[in-house]
């Protein structure tokens, strides 16, 4: 066999190598897909059992719903006469205490109001005497005011003196 005749063999087993390896590789993911689908029935027989299951108890808990519902609709009726008896009640006993309120405040409204007059007139008296007192702190403020300026406008005229009394005395020494 020559050496040409041997790398034709090799090239050919290598190809047929290569297609073994892709059998192989398809018959693997086969039989993944078909262990996939017998899990998955073996699941979807668990849920159909579980729904069956659940289905029995979602009877059970309508029949108990309803014995519930007719319960709590007797407890509603008994409550609501309750309620309205104690409604009347409250609302008794609240007018006469807002009748007792209505008194109370007006005694209180009366006395508020003379106490008010004293504290306005009181008020209205120190007002007074604080504006008497601001008109001469501000009588005071204007005439410190012009003793100031006037002291502003004496400085003035020294320091122009002096200014004139310097330059003269450069003008004698120099």
């Amino acid at each position: 066999m020559s050496k040409l005749n041997a790398a034709k063999s090799i090239r050919n087993l290598a190809s047929l190598y290569r297609d073994m390896e892709a059998a192989a590789e398809a018959l693997e993911e086969i039989g993944s897909l078909e262990q996939a689908t017998e899990e998955s029935k073996k699941a979807v027989a668990a849920a159909q059992a579980e729904l069956a299951t659940l289905n029995g108890k979602k009877d059970d808990a309508k029949r108990n719903v309803a014995e519930a519902e007719e319960k709590a609709a007797a407890i509603k009726t008994q409550a609501d006469q309750d309620a309205a008896e104690t409604l009347r009640a409250a609302q008794e006993r609240a007018d006469a205490t807002i009748a007792n309120g209505r008194a109370i405040a007006q005694a209180a409204i009366t006395e508020a109001r003379g106490k008010a007059a004293a504290a306005v007139a009181a008020a209205e008296q120190r007002v007074t005497v604080l504006q008497d007192a601001g008109d001469l702190v501000r009588g005071e403020l204007e005439g410190l005011r012009q003793a100031r300026n006037k002291a502003q406008d004496e400085l003035t005229a020294i320091e122009n003196k002096l200014a004139a009394a310097r330059d003269e005395l450069r003008k004698l020494l120099g």
